[in-house]
Formats: C-alpha cells, sequence, structure tokens
C-alpha cells in the first residue's frame, strides 16, 4: 500500500511540475521567435516531447493505480514508448548537430540547413508515432491466458504484456544502438570542446575567437550534458526491458516489482533536461525570466481582481441579509403594536 501511494505521490508531483517547465520554454522559444534557428528548434522538439510525457504519462499512470482499467495501462505504454524514441532520437540528432559544427564548423552551414532539421524533426516524430501505434494493435499485446496474465495487465508490467519481439527489436534499434553511439558521439564533442575551450583561452590579441565560437563551445558543453542525463534515467529501464524480453520469466513475478521502480527515474529528465538548457543558456535563460515576469503580473491581477470580487460580493450578500432582517424586524414591530 505504501509502493503504491509512493508511486501516485511521485507522477502527481512530477507530471505538473515538469508540464509547467516545459510549457513555459516552449511558449518562451515560440514568443522570441528563438525556434527559427536550428539549435533552439531542436530544443523545442526536445521540450515538446519531454511535456507530452510529463502529462499523459503521469496521467495515465496514476489512472492505473485509481481507476485499475487496462485502458488506461495500453495509454502508459503508449506514452513511455512514443517519449523514449522520441527523446533519443532527438538527442541523437542534437549531439550529431554538436559535433560536426565543431569538426567540420565551415561546412556545417550546407549540411545542418534549418529545412533539413525541420525534415529530421518530422521523421523522427513520424517514426514515433508509428512504433507507438503499432501497441494499440491486437497483435502486439499479450492475450489473457492465466491468473498471472490478469495480474500483470492490472499492474501494467510491460515485459508480461507486449509481445517480445516488438520490445527486442523497439529496445535495440530504436533505443540502446542509437543511444550507444550518442555517447560515444558525445565523448568526441567533449575532446573537441576542452580543445576548442583551451585554444580560446590561449588566444593572442592577433587571433581571437569569435563569439559565435564561444557559443558553439559552450553549447557543446550543454549536449554533453542533456545525453548524461538523458542516458542515466532512460538506459537503466530499457536494458531491464531487453533482459525479460530476452529471457522471458526469468525473474520472478513477486521480485520484479524493484526494478520496475526505475521507470519513475525516467520521468525525473523530463524536468531535468528544461532545467539543464535553461540554466547553461544565457540567452533562453534571459528569455525564461521575462516571461516568467510577465506571466506573474498577469496571474497576481486576476487573483487580486478575483478577491476583490468575492469580497464584493460577500459585502451585498452581508447588506442584503442587514436589510431583509430588518424588514422582518418592522413587520414583527407592527405585528405586536396592532395586536395591541
Amino acid at each position: 500500500m505504501a509502493q503504491r501511494e509512493i508511486i501516485i505521490a511521485t507522477f502527481a508531483i512530477i507530471g505538473p511540475i515538469g508540464l509547467f517547465i516545459n510549457t513555459i520554454i516552449i511558449w518562451t522559444l515560440f514568443k522570441s521567435r528563438l525556434y527559427r534557428t536550428r539549435n533552439y528548434l531542436i530544443y523545442a522538439s526536445l521540450a515538446l516531447c519531454d511535456g507530452f510525457y510529463a502529462s499523459f504519462g503521469c496521467l495515465f499512470g496514476i489512472c492505473i493505480y485509481v481507476v485499475g482499467e487496462f485502458s488506461f495501462c495500453k495509454g502508459v505504454l503508449v506514452a513511455t514508448v512514443l517519449a523514449y524514441t522520441t527523446s533519443v532520437a532527438v538527442v541523437a540528432f542534437l549531439s550529431y548537430d554538436r559535433y560536426l559544427v565543431l569538426r567540420r564548423p565551415l561546412r556545417y552551414p550546407r549540411i545542418m540547413t534549418r529545412r533539413f532539421t525541420i525534415i529530421v524533426i518530422i521523421i523522427i516524430w513520424a517514426v514515433s508515432f508509428l512504433n507507438a501505434g503499432l501497441l494499440l494493435s491486437r497483435q502486439a499485446i499479450l492475450p489473457i491466458t492465466d491468473h498471472i496474465s490478469t495480474l500483470n495487465r492490472k499492474n501494467c508490467v510491460l515485459t508480461r504484456i507486449v509481445v517480445r519481439e516488438y520490445l527486442i527489436a523497439w529496445s535495440l534499434l530504436l533505443i540502446i544502438l542509437p543511444m550507444l553511439t550518442t555517447i560515444f558521439m558525445n565523448i568526441a564533442i567533449l575532446r573537441l570542446a576542452t580543445s576548442h575551450y583551451k585554444t580560446l583561452h590561449k588566444a593572442t590579441a592577433s587571433f581571437r575567437c569569435t563569439p559565435n565560437r564561444e557559443w558553439n563551445i559552450k553549447a557543446a558543453f550543454t549536449t554533453v550534458r542533456i545525453v548524461t542525463t538523458n542516458v542515466l534515467c532512460t538506459l537503466p529501464f530499457v536494458c531491464v526491458i531487453l533482459v525479460e524480453a530476452l529471457c522471458s520469466y526469468c525473474v520472478p513475478y513477486k521480485t520484479m516489482r524493484p526494478f520496475y521502480a526505475l521507470f519513475l527515474l525516467n520521468f525525473a529528465s523530463t524536468i531535468v533536461n528544461p532545467l539543464v538548457y535553461t540554466i547553461t543558456n544565457q540567452e533562453l535563460k534571459r528569455k525564461v525570466n521575462q516571461t516568467l515576469r510577465t506571466i506573474s503580473p498577469l496571474f497576481i491581477k486576476r487573483c487580486l481582481a478575483t478577491t476583490v470580487e468575492n469580497q464584493s460580493n460577500l459585502s451585498m450578500m452581508a447588506s442584503r441579509r442587514s436589510i431583509t432582517e430588518l424588514a422582518t424586524f418592522d413587520d414583527r414591530d407592527n405585528k405586536l403594536r396592532l395586536s395591541k
């Protein structure tokens, strides 16, 4: 019972916070038109994925433990597969973008155009939706055969509900292999960024690094932090899924629950990711502060207006009540006089 309450509380805390932070970032990027640049367009796509997962994943997760219907479990599965696939692909594309700008700075503007970035992001989302949509088919979900199958559906145990061929193909081809490639790419990014950073501080007066180059170095370190967060929050749970899919029912059902505590760890990335690329990016940080300052007075004004309106309504009700009481008192007084 305590574990159930902890999971519900975790969903109830992470969901609204993750949705709020990612919504603020998306609103800031589109309001300030920063999304027109390639790098911020990738950030907007990642924030959209995190916001979707924080809202729908947590909502369906709470509904599972409160209502207990299998339809909400399907919603969690679809949201998880969609978010995992999209976030891993977007982070891999972001890493490739940072690697290319450091490795081939002259060829970078010709390769990574805004049109090419939009096409890649559309393809990523299309593949993710197609892959998540396969879970809604009957062939991807195992049928109910015994009491254990019913418990698996009730507790939404991913590896005991979905067909093992789907889990192996999804975890290997769309999660683990792209993530390993991203890790090696970020090791190369870290080396290149460190080398450029040393060159930047050793530059003489005759050879100064441009502000664009300095910004690229900072963006590279930000990308490494985002990838580290994504790997630490996503890879453990996906490895558990792969092991369970390859060795079906190797882990007893009663001892499986601690492994699925790793599932909650991935929700932390929906909060950490936007905080990382907001805190480490001065331009985005300044724009987000402006957005929060704009929203806060409006919120305060609305609260004050609502309070004043409520107070006026209460005063009107009190005055009406006093008038009614005085009228009734006068009627009683007149009746007493007439009776005398």
